[in-house]
Protein backbone atom coordinates (compact mmCIF):
# COMPACT_ATOMS: atom_id res chain seq x y z
CA UNK A 1 0.00 0.00 0.00
CA UNK A 2 3.01 2.18 0.69
CA UNK A 3 4.23 1.83 -2.72
CA UNK A 4 0.73 3.05 -4.30
CA UNK A 5 0.33 5.91 -2.52
CA UNK A 6 3.97 7.13 -3.71
CA UNK A 7 2.45 7.21 -7.52
CA UNK A 8 2.11 10.56 -8.46
CA UNK A 9 -1.57 9.55 -10.11
CA UNK A 10 -2.74 7.17 -7.49
CA UNK A 11 -6.91 8.27 -6.96
CA UNK A 12 -6.84 8.05 -3.01
CA UNK A 13 -3.31 9.63 -2.81
CA UNK A 14 -5.35 12.89 -1.43
CA UNK A 15 -7.85 10.82 0.55
CA UNK A 16 -7.19 10.06 4.36
CA UNK A 17 -7.66 7.02 5.68
CA UNK A 18 -10.77 6.64 8.46
CA UNK A 19 -8.47 4.93 10.74
CA UNK A 20 -6.42 8.69 10.80
CA UNK A 21 -9.18 11.06 10.73
CA UNK A 22 -9.20 13.37 13.94
CA UNK A 23 -11.16 16.36 13.22
CA UNK A 24 -11.06 17.34 9.39
CA UNK A 25 -13.71 15.03 7.38
CA UNK A 26 -14.80 13.76 10.90
CA UNK A 27 -18.22 13.82 9.45
CA UNK A 28 -17.16 10.73 6.77
CA UNK A 29 -15.81 8.78 10.16
CA UNK A 30 -18.82 9.79 12.10
CA UNK A 31 -21.09 8.19 9.50
CA UNK A 32 -19.24 5.45 9.33
CA UNK A 33 -19.13 4.76 12.89
CA UNK A 34 -23.07 5.14 12.55
CA UNK A 35 -23.58 2.28 9.95
CA UNK A 36 -21.95 0.26 12.40
CA UNK A 37 -19.12 0.01 10.10
CA UNK A 38 -16.31 -2.50 11.75
CA UNK A 39 -13.29 -0.34 13.10
CA UNK A 40 -10.56 -2.73 12.01
CA UNK A 41 -11.83 -1.83 8.38
CA UNK A 42 -10.81 1.49 8.24
CA UNK A 43 -7.23 1.29 7.57
CA UNK A 44 -8.59 0.16 4.14
CA UNK A 45 -11.39 2.70 4.11
CA UNK A 46 -10.91 6.55 2.84
CA UNK A 47 -12.59 9.65 3.47
CA UNK A 48 -12.11 12.79 0.93
CA UNK A 49 -13.24 16.22 0.37
CA UNK A 50 -15.36 15.72 -3.18
CA UNK A 51 -15.62 12.82 -5.76
CA UNK A 52 -13.36 15.33 -7.88
CA UNK A 53 -10.23 14.87 -5.33
CA UNK A 54 -10.28 11.43 -7.10
CA UNK A 55 -11.83 11.70 -10.55
CA UNK A 56 -8.80 14.24 -11.50
CA UNK A 57 -6.47 11.58 -10.70
CA UNK A 58 -7.93 9.40 -13.29
CA UNK A 59 -7.56 10.02 -16.77
CA UNK A 60 -10.88 8.43 -17.99
CA UNK A 61 -13.09 11.05 -15.82
CA UNK A 62 -10.27 13.53 -15.24
CA UNK A 63 -13.08 15.98 -17.34
CA UNK A 64 -15.60 15.86 -15.42
CA UNK A 65 -17.32 17.60 -12.70
CA UNK A 66 -19.00 16.13 -9.77
CA UNK A 67 -20.61 17.57 -6.90
CA UNK A 68 -18.57 18.87 -3.76
CA UNK A 69 -20.11 16.61 -1.35
CA UNK A 70 -17.76 14.76 1.24
CA UNK A 71 -18.10 11.08 0.58
CA UNK A 72 -16.46 7.72 2.17
CA UNK A 73 -14.33 5.77 -0.18
CA UNK A 74 -14.31 2.38 -0.79
CA UNK A 75 -11.30 0.75 -3.12
CA UNK A 76 -11.90 -2.84 -4.26
CA UNK A 77 -8.40 -4.40 -3.48
CA UNK A 78 -7.23 -7.13 -5.46
CA UNK A 79 -5.49 -9.55 -3.44
CA UNK A 80 -2.36 -7.89 -3.73
CA UNK A 81 -3.83 -4.50 -2.57
CA UNK A 82 -3.93 -3.32 -5.85
CA UNK A 83 -7.37 -1.68 -6.42
CA UNK A 84 -9.50 -2.02 -9.76
CA UNK A 85 -12.60 -0.17 -8.56
CA UNK A 86 -13.27 2.67 -6.73
CA UNK A 87 -16.97 3.34 -5.10
CA UNK A 88 -17.51 6.15 -3.35
CA UNK A 89 -20.74 7.20 -1.26
CA UNK A 90 -21.66 10.90 -0.18
CA UNK A 91 -22.62 10.79 3.32
CA UNK A 92 -25.41 14.12 3.11
CA UNK A 93 -29.02 14.09 2.23
CA UNK A 94 -28.77 17.45 0.49
CA UNK A 95 -32.13 17.59 -2.41
CA UNK A 96 -30.00 18.55 -5.11
CA UNK A 97 -27.56 15.22 -4.50
CA UNK A 98 -29.37 12.45 -6.22
CA UNK A 99 -26.99 10.03 -6.76
CA UNK A 100 -25.71 8.19 -3.61
CA UNK A 101 -23.52 5.90 -5.37
CA UNK A 102 -20.77 6.53 -7.97
CA UNK A 103 -17.86 4.07 -9.15
CA UNK A 104 -14.76 4.57 -10.49
CA UNK A 105 -13.50 2.06 -12.87
CA UNK A 106 -9.41 1.28 -13.02
CA UNK A 107 -9.33 -2.16 -15.05
CA UNK A 108 -12.40 -3.03 -16.79
CA UNK A 109 -11.14 -6.62 -17.40
CA UNK A 110 -10.62 -6.82 -13.35
CA UNK A 111 -13.92 -8.25 -11.27
CA UNK A 112 -15.78 -5.35 -9.66
CA UNK A 113 -15.84 -7.20 -6.33
CA UNK A 114 -15.24 -5.53 -2.65
CA UNK A 115 -13.61 -7.75 -0.34
CA UNK A 116 -11.43 -10.11 -1.97
CA UNK A 117 -8.07 -8.71 0.18
CA UNK A 118 -9.61 -10.07 2.89
CA UNK A 119 -10.82 -13.66 2.09
CA UNK A 120 -9.83 -16.63 3.52
CA UNK A 121 -10.16 -19.17 0.75
CA UNK A 122 -10.65 -21.79 3.34
CA UNK A 123 -13.42 -20.90 4.76
CA UNK A 124 -17.25 -20.42 3.62
CA UNK A 125 -17.22 -17.55 1.26
CA UNK A 126 -20.81 -15.37 1.82
CA UNK A 127 -21.44 -13.33 -1.42
CA UNK A 128 -23.64 -10.09 -0.64
CA UNK A 129 -24.91 -7.81 -3.07
CA UNK A 130 -23.41 -4.00 -1.45
CA UNK A 131 -20.02 -3.42 0.12
CA UNK A 132 -21.28 -1.87 3.37
CA UNK A 133 -23.55 -4.96 4.09
CA UNK A 134 -20.35 -7.30 3.37
CA UNK A 135 -18.37 -5.54 6.29
CA UNK A 136 -20.68 -7.23 9.14
CA UNK A 137 -20.22 -10.98 7.54
CA UNK A 138 -16.78 -12.68 8.48
CA UNK A 139 -15.69 -13.74 5.22
CA UNK A 140 -18.15 -11.44 3.10
CA UNK A 141 -17.88 -9.73 0.11
CA UNK A 142 -19.93 -7.82 -2.38
CA UNK A 143 -21.18 -7.84 -5.77
CA UNK A 144 -21.41 -4.44 -6.15
CA UNK A 145 -23.25 -4.64 -9.18
CA UNK A 146 -20.96 -7.32 -11.34
CA UNK A 147 -22.34 -10.20 -13.22
CA UNK A 148 -23.46 -13.17 -10.70
CA UNK A 149 -22.10 -15.49 -13.06
CA UNK A 150 -18.70 -13.80 -13.55
CA UNK A 151 -17.90 -13.53 -10.15
CA UNK A 152 -19.03 -17.14 -9.46
CA UNK A 153 -16.17 -18.10 -12.13
CA UNK A 154 -13.61 -15.83 -10.65
CA UNK A 155 -14.15 -16.92 -7.21
CA UNK A 156 -14.15 -20.68 -8.31
CA UNK A 157 -10.54 -20.09 -10.02
CA UNK A 158 -9.25 -18.40 -6.92
CA UNK A 159 -10.71 -20.93 -4.77
CA UNK A 160 -9.07 -23.52 -6.79
CA UNK A 161 -5.39 -21.69 -6.64
CA UNK A 162 -5.77 -21.35 -3.22
CA UNK A 163 -7.01 -25.09 -2.24
CA UNK A 164 -6.63 -26.70 -5.15
CA UNK A 165 -10.42 -27.51 -5.33
CA UNK A 166 -13.68 -26.39 -6.40
CA UNK A 167 -16.40 -26.76 -3.93
CA UNK A 168 -19.63 -25.02 -4.67
CA UNK A 169 -20.95 -25.08 -1.66
CA UNK A 170 -18.13 -23.29 -0.09
CA UNK A 171 -20.21 -19.81 -1.90
CA UNK A 172 -22.77 -18.56 0.10
CA UNK A 173 -25.33 -16.68 -1.48
CA UNK A 174 -26.56 -13.93 0.80
CA UNK A 175 -28.93 -11.33 -0.83
CA UNK A 176 -30.86 -8.68 0.80
CA UNK A 177 -34.47 -9.87 2.02
CA UNK A 178 -36.73 -9.77 -0.38
CA UNK A 179 -35.92 -12.74 -2.71
CA UNK A 180 -39.68 -14.11 -1.74
CA UNK A 181 -41.43 -11.08 -3.00
CA UNK A 182 -38.95 -9.97 -6.48
CA UNK A 183 -38.98 -12.88 -8.44
CA UNK A 184 -35.96 -11.99 -9.95
CA UNK A 185 -33.84 -12.79 -7.46
CA UNK A 186 -36.08 -15.93 -6.53
CA UNK A 187 -35.15 -17.23 -9.61
CA UNK A 188 -31.10 -16.41 -9.48
CA UNK A 189 -31.34 -17.60 -5.98
CA UNK A 190 -33.22 -21.16 -6.88
CA UNK A 191 -30.72 -21.34 -9.81
CA UNK A 192 -27.76 -20.91 -7.25
CA UNK A 193 -29.35 -23.21 -5.43
CA UNK A 194 -29.65 -25.93 -8.00
CA UNK A 195 -25.99 -25.40 -8.88
CA UNK A 196 -25.16 -27.00 -5.75
CA UNK A 197 -24.15 -23.23 -4.12
CA UNK A 198 -24.89 -22.56 -0.73
CA UNK A 199 -28.06 -19.86 0.54
CA UNK A 200 -28.66 -17.59 3.19
CA UNK A 201 -32.98 -17.86 3.73
CA UNK A 202 -34.15 -15.67 6.08
CA UNK A 203 -36.62 -16.57 8.41
CA UNK A 204 -39.81 -14.42 10.15
CA UNK A 205 -36.95 -13.62 13.25
CA UNK A 206 -35.64 -11.48 10.33
CA UNK A 207 -37.80 -8.19 9.87
CA UNK A 208 -35.11 -6.10 8.15
CA UNK A 209 -34.50 -5.35 4.51
CA UNK A 210 -30.46 -5.87 4.72
CA UNK A 211 -28.04 -7.13 7.28
CA UNK A 212 -27.09 -3.32 7.81
CA UNK A 213 -30.50 -2.50 8.82
CA UNK A 214 -30.33 -5.71 11.34
CA UNK A 215 -27.60 -3.66 12.97
CA UNK A 216 -29.05 -0.35 12.71
CA UNK A 217 -32.51 -0.39 12.84
CA UNK A 218 -32.92 -4.21 14.44
CA UNK A 219 -30.01 -2.98 17.12
CA UNK A 220 -28.58 -6.78 16.31
CA UNK A 221 -24.46 -6.89 17.19
CA UNK A 222 -21.87 -7.88 14.75
CA UNK A 223 -21.60 -11.46 16.49
CA UNK A 224 -25.27 -11.62 16.39
CA UNK A 225 -25.60 -11.37 12.28
CA UNK A 226 -23.11 -13.65 11.96
CA UNK A 227 -23.97 -16.39 14.11
CA UNK A 228 -27.90 -16.10 12.86
CA UNK A 229 -26.44 -15.98 9.06
CA UNK A 230 -24.48 -19.32 9.89
CA UNK A 231 -27.70 -20.83 11.30
CA UNK A 232 -29.96 -19.86 8.04
CA UNK A 233 -26.96 -21.33 5.55
CA UNK A 234 -28.62 -23.77 3.54
CA UNK A 235 -27.14 -25.76 0.87
CA UNK A 236 -28.83 -29.33 -1.61
CA UNK A 237 -32.01 -30.52 -0.51
CA UNK A 238 -32.47 -28.58 2.72
CA UNK A 239 -31.87 -25.45 0.89
CA UNK A 240 -35.38 -26.09 -1.73
CA UNK A 241 -36.87 -27.58 0.93
CA UNK A 242 -36.58 -24.36 3.30
CA UNK A 243 -36.39 -21.88 0.45
CA UNK A 244 -39.84 -24.27 -0.72
CA UNK A 245 -41.13 -23.55 2.68
CA UNK A 246 -40.79 -20.19 3.12
CA UNK A 247 -42.50 -19.55 -0.56
CA UNK A 248 -45.99 -20.25 0.67
CA UNK A 249 -45.71 -18.34 3.88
Amino acid sequence: MDLLKQRETDPLRDCMPLSSITDRLLDVKTYAINRGIPTYLFDHLYAAESLNVISNRIEKYADRRYPDFPVIVIPFFRGDFSYSYIQCRTITNNPTNTQRFTTFELDQNAPKLWGEYKLNWHKPIYILEGPIDAMFIDNGVALAGASVNSTISYLSHNQQIHTGIIDNKQLCFTFDNDYLYNEQIFKLLSNRIDEGFSAVLYDKEFKWKDINDAFSVGEWTIDEINTYVASRTFQGLKAKLELAKLKKR
